[in-house]
């Protein structure tokens, strides 16, 4: 169950850093902090 909320979790961090800082997609791609 934890998965689950892990994944939006990681998708909404995700969807942040990419609005927040385009420049670093590929370093925020691979962890979510």
């Amino acid at each position: 169950m934890p998965y689950f909320f892990y994944l939006l979790f990681y998708q909404a961090v995700n969807i942040f850093f990419l609005e927040s800082d385009d420049s670093t997609k590929c370093s925020s791609h691979s962890s979510p902090l």
